[in-house]
């Protein structure tokens, strides 16, 4: 009967093809099967060097692929605007001059306490459109507006509550 050992391990590149077997090292998972080299399987070390290479190998090119190009990726922008009392069904406008195409996301915000409805809208001038979500406290996130990447869009935010609160506006450009 084979023993084997789980070694919990970080992300680790220099080790990877070289001295795998002997260091207990892998590169982009957070758990590797190794042998003790008493227990190993038939094949010895070379075996083992290979299934590294044949397995992990790639499955860390096409992890380290697919993270290159993620557009979530860049660092976002994060702009503030409203945070001022509401008035129950009105839609407070970020300034005129965050009228852009490369807005990602509106988040609008209730911090105090109690519940209240509140609605993330973004005008979206090429569509001719509202893109609107509503929600109890906060709605949208920092994302929610990328199909329209390349669309002039104008974040706002609304109390969608029967009473006057203070609303908060987040929205996110690249």
């Amino acid at each position: 009967m084979t023993v084997q050992r789980m070694y919990h391990v970080g992300i680790v590149v220099d080790d990877l093809v070289g001295n795998a077997f002997e260091s207990n090292r892998c590169l982009y998972v957070t758990s590797c099967l190794l042998w003790d080299k008493e227990t190993q399987p038939k094949g010895g070390p070379m075996k083992q060097r290979s299934i590294i290479r044949r397995v992990l190998l790639p499955v860390a090119l096409v992890i380290g692929a697919f993270s290159v190009g993620v557009p979530g990726a860049q660092a976002l922008v994060e702009h503030h605007y409203a945070g001022q009392l509401i008035e129950p069904g009105v839609t407070w406008y970020s300034p005129e001059s965050s009228i852009g195409t490369n807005i990602t996301g509106n988040i609008a915000v209730y911090e105090g306490s109690g519940t209240v409805s509140v609605c993330q809208r973004t005008f979206d001038f090429t569509s001719n459109v509202y893109r609107e979500g509503c929600g109890n406290n906060a709605v949208g996130n920092a994302l929610n507006l990328t199909p329209y990447l390349g669309h002039q869009l104008w974040p706002a935010v609304k109390n969608n509550s029967g009473f006057t609160h203070t609303i908060h506006g987040y929205y996110y450009t690249t």
